[in-house]
Parts: structure tokens; C-alpha cells; sequence
């Protein structure tokens, strides 16, 4: 790709009619978009013909988009101005904002409805160009894996997700599989990652009030004394921080009941400091050599204050 590259005319207009388009003006500004993009992409090599499809595929995209949003029949028209101002992408977010009034079948898989879901494709060619259309296609299938996996999801949430991508691009600068997309949109702006409010817990210092709540429920006096590399402590922490997570998720409230992991036992502080007592008291013993038998401490003892006793006969 080069600064002065144009479609050939024959080639270009037998590409229009293989892709099922009409063959119209290329507008100036689609064209120069389209080299722009791909001149930054000095490692893609592609014959004219391919160039020349990948642009139809560009202007069918946009006119997808055009259509879907209202706009009009987008950059392939035959009586519009060819200098018409582009979409803003910004309407996309707006749309997947909307609540959608779908109802799925109980019959058929759940999956995501495809409104929401014609909207997320676009989106998606739009960031990602060829790199999403050459793993997934031009045009999503309500059975694809991205509607499964998506299944559930709200316009609103898909939207943070989308957001999360801009924001990491230099992390997400190929488009990433279905699931951690879906780990994205369930993200809650502000919220601490799992190690973060391990930390925030040890430390007693909350910088959100859901990790107040999950530390409350697994105990500020274990946590208080507890080391960074305490494996069933953290295990417990991590289960309440993941319903308290959860609930933030679904827009619940954060403070209610979590109930109590099956097997696990509640302590209270004075049987906590007993059992560490004990322990204490154990390992002076066992540092000191001595028996842990109490016949055995017993004779020991006798024998060290010199102390002989004859064994008791019938």
C-alpha cells in the first residue's frame, strides 16, 4: 500500500459486482481513510485485486452501519453529496446503551440478542479493521461463539467493554477472545482486582467499600495478623470478595449476608488466641526435646530431680 495507490477501474468495478454492490463513486475522503490505515501497516502485502476487495468490504461495512443507525445508504450513493460528514462512532455506544426489548426462546440457545449484537460487530470492525474480519467475518451469526458467550449481556455492559479495549489499547491491540471481552464488560469502573484487595485487606485500609465488606466477613482479626502467602485465609477472602464483586456487577446492594462456605468454622477472637497459645506452648516443647507423651514427661521429670520410685505390687 502507497500514498498514490487507486483501484484499478476494470478491476474495481468487477470487485463491486462480485461483492454485490452497485457501482458507484469512491468518495475521496473513504479512500484516502482506507490507504491512511493500511500505509501504517508496512508488514501487509496484498495483490491489487485483494486491495481492491478489502475496500468493497470497507464500504459494505459502512454502509451496514449507515443503514443500521439511519443515517442513510451510507459512502456508496449515486444522488448523495459525496462529502457527507461520517458517522460518529459515539452513536454505536449510545445504541448498545439502549435496554433491548428481544425476548429469547426458551427452545434455542441463549444468546445475545441480535440487535445488540449487529451493533458490537460493527463496532468491533471499526476498531479492529482486517484483524477482526479475517478471524470472524463481516457479518456475526446470532449461533457464532461471540453471541454465546456474550448471552446476557446489556447494551450498557457491552459498552464498558468497549470502553475497556480504548482505554488498553497498547494491551488489546488484537482483537481478544470472547471470553475475556465478557471479564471486561463485567468489570465495575473503581473496583479493586482480586491481589489489590488481598492487600487493601491485609493492611486494614479499604479503598473501596466492597473489599470493607468481604474483609469484614472473613475476619479483620485473622486478616489483621495474617502473612501475604497465607493460603486458606486467602482462599477465604477471595470467595467472599467474589460474591460481594458479583453483587456490584448486578447493581445490588454490597452489604447483605454472605453465608458460610460448607466445612468452614467460625472462631471468635479468645478461641483464636487460645489455639495460638497452644501452639506456642507446642513448639517450645518439641525446640526443647521433650517427650510429648505425659507418662514419658513424667518419668523424665523424676529422673532429673533424682526421684526413684519402686513399682506398686499386688
Amino acid at each position: 500500500m502507497h500514498d498514490h495507490w487507486i483501484p484499478s477501474p476494470k478491476g474495481w468495478k468487477a470487485t463491486l459486482l462480485r461483492n454485490g454492490m452497485q457501482a458507484a463513486a469512491l468518495s475521496d475522503d473513504v479512500l484516502l481513510e482506507f490507504r491512511s490505515y493500511w500505509i501504517n501497516c508496512p508488514d501487509k502485502h496484498q495483490s491489487q485485486g485483494q486491495w481492491e476487495h478489502a475496500l468493497a468490504q470497507e464500504l459494505k461495512r459502512k454502509t451496514r452501519y449507515a443503514q443500521s443507525t439511519g443515517t442513510g445508504a451510507g459512502p456508496l450513493q449515486t444522488n448523495t453529496n459525496p462529502h457527507r460528514p461520517r458517522v460518529e462512532t459515539a452513536l454505536v455506544g449510545k445504541a448498545l446503551a439502549q435496554p433491548s426489548t428481544e425476548s429469547s426462546k426458551p427452545s434455542q440457545p441463549e444468546t445475545l440478542a441480535t440487535r445488540l449484537l449487529d451493533q458490537f460487530w460493527i463496532r468491533m470492525t471499526e476498531m479492529y479493521g482486517h484483524r477482526w474480519i479475517s478471524n470472524y467475518g463481516d457479518t456475526p451469526k446470532p449461533d457464532s461463539v461471540w453471541g454465546k458467550v456474550l448471552a446476557g449481556l446489556t447494551g450498557a455492559q457491552l459498552a464498558i467493554g468497549l470502553g475497556a479495549l480504548v482505554d488498553r489499547g497498547e494491551e488489546f491491540d488484537w482483537p481478544p477472545p470472547a471470553n475475556a471481552f465478557r471479564a471486561l464488560c463485567l468489570q465495575v469502573p473503581g473496583l479493586p482486582t482480586e491481589g489489590e484487595a488481598w492487600d487493601q485487606a491485609l493492611r486494614g485500609e479499604y479503598q473501596h467499600e466492597a473489599v470493607r465488606i468481604a474483609a469484614k466477613a472473613t475476619g479483620t482479626y485473622d486478616l489483621k495478623g495474617a502473612k501475604l502467602n497465607d493460603k486458606g485465609l486467602r482462599a477465604r477472602f477471595n470467595r467472599n470478595y467474589a460474591i460481594v464483586r458479583a453483587r456490584a456487577v448486578m447493581g445490588k446492594p454490597l452489604d447483605g449476608h454472605i453465608p458460610e462456605a460448607i466445612g468452614y468454622e467460625v472462631k471468635t477472637p479468645m478461641q483464636v488466641q487460645f489455639a495460638h497459645s497452644h501452639q506456642q506452648a507446642r513448639d517450645l516443647i518439641m525446640a526443647q526435646n521433650l517427650p510429648m507423651d505425659a507418662k514419658q514427661a513424667r518419668e523424665l521429670l523424676l529422673a532429673k530431680m533424682g526421684i526413684r520410685r519402686e513399682g506398686r505390687h499386688a
